[in-house]
């Protein structure tokens, strides 16, 4: 058969060796290697060595991944290729056999790639993998201690909590009249608790608990923050037509502490904010899904720094949809 590939090499990959057969127009050589990292490295080196420029392997497992990362960086041509499409004739099968078939298919071009993502790609994927077993072990955690705690008769599945975290970059950059913008640039990390459930008949409540802490680039607007709010909606229906109303009493409170002085402002004052809110809530059934919301809210802010304190009064209304 004609050769395609005049230098390349077929390894036989597990969890501890590597057998790698070099396959030249001339010659032809098998090595065995551990999957160390500096064993590998040394494989790498040989390979370079041995002017290799194709190299295939089988998607064996796991075990092909560190192979195929330490093999990217270099020159080589790289082939994982499905174990089905690379059988050897039946009879005796050992390692050093199975490299030098592979290296033999990869010379006369008759493997096929399987598609890799990229290195990017493929570190996201993982995470992404990762994030979901995550979930689902907290899911499973959930459920069993809801089993434990319905087998001593408290409802827990009544009440519904939801913890959330949450870590987001900020980037401002400055404007004419915000020319200190720029420094509140940094990293906000908030965790919370919201919980949710019936009170009685058409009467609800939720609730929600956060932490937030920020780091900024000027030390003066980077804070802690505590905060507690809770909404009790109560379903009702005026006009005896089936359709129902939301009237929501809302309140809240919020505690500040800044990290230092805001030399603009105050350059003795550390500052601290306590603030309080309260509101009302209304949601009318337009059409279908379609409900017309209002909210009035009153929030007062009180701080040992004049200027952050104030008094604040707003109405505020527009559409919403109920699923």
């Amino acid at each position: 058969m004609r050769t395609v590939h005049e230098r390349c090499c077929g390894l036989d990959v597990h969890k501890k060796t590597v057998v790698a057969c070099v396959l030249t127009s001339t010659t032809k050589e098998t090595r065995t290697f551990g999957t160390m990292t500096h064993e590998l490295l040394e494989f790498v080196a040989w390979l370079e060595q041995e002017r290799v420029t194709h190299v295939a392997m089988e998607s064996t497992g796991v075990y092909w991944k560190p192979v195929f990362n330490l093999l990217e960086g270099h020159d080589f041509e790289l082939l994982v290729v499905n174990a089905r499409h690379t059988k050897a004739v039946p009879g005796r099968k050992t390692d050093v056999k199975d490299a030098e078939w592979l290296a033999d298919l990869l010379r006369h071009g008759l493997l096929r790639a399987s598609f890799v993502p990229d290195r990017g790609q493929r570190e996201l994927r993982e995470l992404v993998r990762y994030r979901r077993t995550l979930i689902h072990e907290k899911t499973r955690l959930i459920t069993r201690v809801q089993k434990v705690l319905e087998g001593a008769n408290i409802k827990l599945g009544d009440v519904a909590l939801d913890p959330y975290a949450e870590v987001v970059q900020q980037s401002f950059r400055n404007l004419t009249l915000y020319p200190l913008a720029s420094g509140m640039s940094g990293t906000l990390s908030t965790v919370g608790l919201q919980a949710s459930g019936p009170v009685y008949a058409s009467l609800g409540f939720q609730s929600r608990v956060t932490y937030a802490h920020a780091d900024a680039n000027f030390n003066p607007f980077g804070y802690n923050a505590y905060a507690g709010d809770i909404w009790l909606p109560w379903n009702f229906s005026p006009l005896n037509d089936g359709r129902t109303w939301t009237l929501t009493p809302t309140a809240g409170v919020s505690w500040w502490q800044y990290n230092a002085p805001d030399p603009t402002i105050d350059p003795n004052t550390t500052p601290n904010i306590l603030e309080w809110r309260v509101g009302l809530g209304l949601e009318v059934p337009i059409w279908k899904l379609l409900n017309l919301g209002f909210l009035a809210q009153y929030r007062a802010d009180v701080s040992n720094v004049p200027a952050f304190s104030m008094h604040d009064f707003s109405v505020t209304a527009g559409p919403a949809m109920r699923f």
